[in-house]
């Protein structure tokens, strides 16, 4: 069985448990139930987040916008280096204009 508890998943198995460590950020993710955003998002919803970039972040210039072009790499670029943000910050910030997706269930 598995359990979260204060961001570690523990694995009980009758008298020993074990802390499962995530292996990458997807399942970091997975862990605590929560969707993971990706690059792949950004340029499936650009029509709907494009008007939104600059309100979210009003440093971006619409050449930036125009760039950008719902590359999500090149917008996680651009905005970390006007705004000094990592990857997390941005797609936390940009998670109310996106779907969302049903979270895992923990096995």
């Amino acid at each position: 069985m598995k359990i979260y508890v204060d961001g570690h998943v523990h694995t009980c198995h009758a008298v020993n448990a074990v802390v499962a460590q995530p292996r990458s950020m997807n399942e970091v993710s997975e862990m605590r139930g929560t969707q993971m955003y990706s690059s792949e998002m950004i340029k499936e919803n650009w029509t709907t987040l494009q008007p939104k970039l600059r309100v979210v972040w009003p440093n971006l210039t619409e050449q930036d916008v125009q760039a950008i072009n719902g590359d999500g790499e090149l917008l996680v670029t651009k905005v970390r280096e006007k705004y000094g943000f990592n990857r997390d910050d941005i797609f936390s910030k940009l998670a109310p204009y996106l779907p969302v997706q049903p979270a895992k269930a923990i096995r």
